[in-house]
């Protein structure tokens, strides 16, 4: 039974970040809000210890942190104070971010938003950028980091300008925070390292180690994680916030320790972190480590062990404010419940985390719960429902490999993108040199025009040298416009080319492709299940499967190397009979199923040429081969030769279903979507043609066909032919 064992302790991981933003909202406020505010404390100090002891009961009491929340919300609106206002509205966007209520979020973002950019409001440039590094953070919270990322950027800018060393702290920590969920962990530890600089309080360089000890994790270096960790625990001590930073550290090395494979060292910490949570209540914090101490019991096989803590989080209330964690915790339940032979609970659990990873749209999880809910069915002997499983698996998984590919192909697309704009923005810039070149001529033109009254021999010298050069520059304006007229052909081409490759990869690999996978699949899960003939017909589906891909991916690459330029001709005296009886031995097996004889009628010795044999033995792999696929079953193939002065013609003939009279015109062309199905449902792609016409083409020969449907069709191949007296470049 497989576990999700990766994803959990992920989510784990990503809320330490969350847990880290706690650890400055530990104070204590007074029974009576109203009291609180109404004593002596500057404005400033009562909104920001209001939002900060509401921050640390986000993950403890949300009711609670929701109420504190609206408290300084209304405190600073009865204030009419646009900046509190502003980190108010911020605050409680995250909040609502953290709890998963993405509308609310999105709502009062929006609020911030109008308030800093369009309602007309005056700001200090300080307050201004202060409240955009809020209003960036925000951002983050609710998945907008690119966004999120570029304020920074220029809050860093102004910072920097000014020299103001809070923010340059600020902004620089932030930075890191983003480029750590972007993956660019190099640069996160950067930015930690220089936001370093900027502060003195033990507090902050505590918070900025633990930052860059997560970076090292997520870069596969827990040894440098657990050494940062550890400074960041010879800071934390003694500080108000102590326990709070140690719970965090702890996590960290347990994770580093875990990542390491010392899972001894790991249970240890985490134990600390989990006696930390319970004695400062920390819930969800608990619900995490509660995860990671059953993974490592899983690890172990210990299942009661596993079982205990797994339990434990999945009956703390918060969990379900943590979308991954509760799917990835329930879906786990039910595999521990497998493996102790409780197969009611197993079966329980694991459609309790099916459906929740609907509901969160989580298709990866909910993939695993469907291929152990058909192994569990199976070992009960409920085979129809095991099959109703493992078709919800294979449509799940096409659908990730769909997803998979369309992601490549975007980039794919937007790289080709960006190179035509490259190409476009070269073209523009030579025409706009070629316009600047004209109107300096013109100009010259009309200068000369003006010394006409000086004299009609002064003025007949400068025409006719005008005239001179005015045909100079016109003969080099036509050159530069035939040049760009030559490139728009060529980049038109390049466009054709590169539809054809999409097509191919979208359309064509795909297929091919999802069918490996779907009978590996099945007879990875069912193994046992076939008996020995059935396996090897899998075998040989699988084997004739993967010819055909292997072959379409052969054509693919050739083309793409000839298109790109970089195939070599290396021409050498062929003997083209030998070269077709090698061909047929190789496609022989394949004309046999079809009860197909192919005939060499090329004597040996009468047909030989000087040309490039990698290239030659394609192009006769791709013709016998298109003859297989369009011939009846039970008829024959011919390939005969003759020579002709000092050029030799192969042709290939098949008694098959020939070729439509409209297609034969574009057989050869790029832009043609020529794909037909053969006498037996054979797929293609329509590029062995492609290649066989851009190969002879390259080797100074021509290829023709003669078609009649349902009669078959000949291909015609005219080779130079080889002579002692030629010397090879005379021929080619």
């Amino acid at each position: 039974m497989n576990t999700i064992r990766i994803r959990i302790v992920s989510v784990a991981f990503a809320i330490l970040i969350s847990m880290i933003n706690t650890v400055y909202g530990q104070m204590q406020l007074p029974d009576s809000i109203d009291n609180f505010i109404k004593s002596n404390h500057p404005v400033e100090q009562k909104v920001d210890i209001i939002l900060d002891y509401a921050g640390s009961n986000t993950h403890n009491d949300q009711k609670i942190a929701f109420l504190y929340f609206d408290s300084a919300y209304r405190y600073a609106k009865s204030l009419n104070h646009d900046s509190l206002i502003v980190k108010a509205l911020s605050r409680k966007a995250n909040f609502f971010f953290g709890v998963s209520r993405f509308d609310s979020a999105e709502y009062y973002m929006t609020r911030v938003d109008e308030l800093i950019n369009h309602s007309g409001k005056k700001f200090t440039e300080e307050e201004k950028y202060s409240e955009l590094s809020n209003y960036a953070e925000a951002l983050y919270y609710v998945g907008l980091t690119d966004t999120a990322e570029q304020l920074s950027k220029r809050v860093l800018e102004y910072a920097r300008q000014e020299n103001d060393t809070g923010l340059l702290f600020r902004s620089h920590g932030n930075l890191a925070m983003y480029f750590g969920t972007l993956g660019r962990f190099s640069e996160a530890i950067d930015h930690m390292e220089q936001s370093l600089k900027y502060t003195s309080k033990r507090g902050d360089s505590a918070v900025a180690f633990i930052r860059m000890a997560i970076s090292y994790l997520n870069m596969d270096e827990p040894l440098r994680a657990i050494e940062k960790n550890r400074m960041a625990l010879k800071l934390a001590k003694n500080l108000d916030n102590e326990n709070h930073l140690k719970n965090v550290i702890y996590n960290n090395i347990g994770r580093a320790h875990e990542e390491n494979g010392n899972l001894d060292s790991a249970l240890y910490y985490y134990t600390a972190s989990v006696k930390i949570q319970q004695s400062i209540g920390l819930k969800n914090s608990l619900t995490i480590n509660y995860i990671n101490i059953g993974n490592i019991y899983l690890t172990r096989k210990d299942f009661n062990k596993a079982l205990e803590y797994y339990l434990r989080a999945y009956n703390n209330p918060n969990i379900e404010s943590m979308a991954r964690a509760h799917a990835a915790v329930t879906i786990n339940l039910g595999l521990i419940y497998y493996e102790l032979k409780q197969f009611g609970k197993a079966s329980k659990f694991l459609e309790l985390g099916a459906d929740l990873a609907t509901k969160y749209k989580i298709r990866q999880y909910r993939l695993n719960a469907y291929l152990n809910l058909a192994k569990l069915d199976s070992a009960k002997g409920n085979f129809l429902n095991s099959l109703r499983y493992k078709d919800s698996v294979y449509v799940i998984n096409q659908r990730l490999f769909d997803d998979q590919l369309n992601e490549r192909l975007a980039e794919l697309e937007a790289e080709e993108k960006m190179k035509a704009q490259v190409r476009e923005n070269e073209l523009l810039k030579k025409r706009d040199a070629a316009n600047q070149n004209r109107i300096f001529y013109q100009r010259i033109a009309l200068a000369l025009a003006l010394l006409i009254a000086i004299g009609v021999i002064v003025f007949l010298i400068v025409v006719y040298r005008g005239r001179n050069r005015l045909a100079l520059m016109y003969a080099k304006l036509e050159a530069n416009n035939e040049q760009i007229r030559q490139k728009n052909k060529q980049l038109e081409e390049l466009n054709k080319t590169k539809d054809k490759f999409f097509s191919i990869i979208s359309h064509d690999l795909k297929g091919p492709i999802g069918t490996l996978i779907a009978l590996l699949q099945e007879l990875e899960e069912d193994y046992d299940a076939f008996d020995e003939e059935e396996r090897k017909d899998i075998i040989r589906n699988l084997r004739s499967s993967g010819q055909n891909t292997y072959n379409m991916l052969v054509n693919l690459l050739d083309w793409s190397r000839s298109q790109r330029g970089i195939i070599n001709n290396n021409p050498q005296k062929v003997d083209l009979s030998e070269t077709v009886d090698q061909v047929i031995s190789v496609l022989n097996e394949r004309a046999r199923n079809k009860g197909i004889v192919i005939k060499n009628k090329i004597p040996y010795g009468a047909a030989e040429s000087f040309l490039d044999l990698e290239m030659i033995r394609t192009v006769f792999i791709n013709l016998i081969n298109n003859a297989i696929k369009f011939s009846y079953e039970n008829s024959e193939i011919e390939i005969e030769g003759e020579r002709r002065n000092n050029y030799i013609n192969i042709f290939v003939k098949d008694h098959g279903m020939g070729i439509p009279g409209d297609m034969m015109e574009s057989l050869f062309q790029v832009n043609t979507d020529y794909q037909r199905r053969g006498t037996q449902n054979e797929k293609g792609t329509g590029l062995g043609l492609i290649l066989c016409h851009e190969f002879v083409k390259k080797m100074n020969g021509k290829i023709t066909v003669k078609s009649s449907e349902q009669r078959g069709s000949t291909f015609k191949v005219t080779l130079p032919a080889y002579s002692d007296t030629l010397k090879p470049e005379s021929v080619l």
